[in-house]
């Protein structure tokens, strides 16, 4: 029991640092990003989000979760990996994953029949889930359920998120 003691101690962070991740830690890498954009790049997205910023729009995929309309949307926030395969290898859920979504994202930024609207949502998307794969929690096991529950040689078998102000899932 004791040997266990590290572990729950790294539980208890790990929710710290994912309860202090919501917004915050979705327009840190909004502002990481411009900060790294070449001036090609920053000149498209100024006209695209008219003036905005990417940390003002980092938050977009979870402010519209609520919203039935996008809720085919919301396995795009994380993607589920077994330990022993890489992503590749993989069995893909059918309705879409944090990796699909981005590939998605930049095909309809780039794509020239897209509209400039679409474009500006794609663009929120993929801000956003750039994001999300940074997020603790957002990429793990199927087991884990959807990345809200930890079972570590049963002593821990509770959803991560309980007690969060926010869950960015």
């Amino acid at each position: 029991m004791i040997a266990s003691y590290p572990v729950i101690y790294l539980l208890y962070l790990l929710m710290f640092v994912n309860a202090e991740w919501g917004q915050t830690g979705h327009r840190v890498v909004g502002e990481i990003a411009q900060q790294h954009l070449t001036p090609k790049a920053q000149s498209r997205i100024d006209e695209l989000l008219e003036g905005r910023s990417l940390a003002e729009i980092s938050t977009y995929g979870d402010d519209i979760k609520s919203d039935p309309k996008y809720k085919s949307l919301n396995p795009w926030h994380y993607v589920n990996l077994p330990l022993e395969a890489p992503y590749s290898d993989a069995t893909k859920n059918p309705k879409g994953d944090v990796v699909i979504a981005i590939k998605k994202c930049i095909a309809e930024i780039k794509n020239p029949n897209t509209t400039k609207e679409e474009k500006v949502f794609y663009l929120k998307l993929l801000v956003h889930f750039v994001g999300d794969v940074h997020q603790p929690m957002h990429v793990g096991r199927a087991e884990d359920r959807g990345e809200t529950t930890f079972d570590y040689n049963g002593l821990v078998n509770r959803p991560i998120y309980t007690g969060f102000g926010t869950v960015n899932s």
